[in-house]
């Protein structure tokens, strides 16, 4: 998987010089990346076979991969960079486990069972930086679940309203009350994410 930095202008003007950098650290498909919302200039890529990397956009070829390589290491779907704490960021897998990622010590801090089902997105908390959410994409359970690092040992909250598993989920950065998460059942569901009150959906 080979990942591409742009000139957003130049792109869009349409420009022939637009492809600032092309590196290809990752040995299969690159599944999700996320610029860190603290330090705009650090990114990190997740994907198959585990591999997770985190680069400076100004010198990308020196990019430095969390974790080791592993002969059975489940396919990454997701990384989400914590919002209060700059060096801290989270990935989950097809394995059923989220991994929280310590830049500093360039290792795990701590890993959730998310029920052993796979994990298909990850919300950090707005306004704390111990409490995440975690969607799962199997049809059978397809729940959000709610963390509180601070005790890691089971899920603090479990929102249940999805038919199907549960594609995508987005914390609304100005009022902590709101979050929207959207499913295989074509449903786009509103939460209070906090009381687990669910509020309502959009239409189809």
């Amino acid at each position: 998987g080979s990942l591409d930095l742009w000139d957003a202008e130049k792109l869009i003007a349409g420009e022939s010089d637009a492809l600032i950098s092309r590196t290809t650290k990752h040995t299969g498909a690159i599944k999700s990346l996320q610029f860190n919302p603290l330090r705009p200039q650090i990114l990190a890529t997740a994907g198959a076979k585990g591999e997770l990397f985190v680069y400076d956009v100004n010198d990308p070829e020196n990019a430095f991969r969390l974790g080791t390589a592993a002969a059975r290491s489940d396919d990454l779907e997701c990384v989400a960079w914590n919002l209060k704490v700059a060096h801290i960021l989270a990935t989950g897998g097809t394995g059923g486990f989220v991994t929280v990622w310590d830049l500093k010590t360039k290792k795990a801090s701590l890993t959730l069972n998310n029920n052993r089902k796979a994990v298909s997105s990850i919300a950090w908390d707005p306004h704390s930086s111990t409490k995440l959410l975690t969607a799962t994409p199997d049809d059978t359970t397809p729940v959000i679940l709610l963390w509180n690092l601070r005790n890691s040992n089971a899920p603090e909250r479990v929102l249940q309203g999805h038919d199907q598993g549960v594609l995508s989920v987005s914390w609304c950065q100005q009022d902590a009350d709101l979050l929207i998460s959207s499913g295989k059942d074509n449903r786009s569901l509103i939460w209070n994410p906090q009381t687990g009150e669910r509020y309502g959906e959009f239409p189809e």
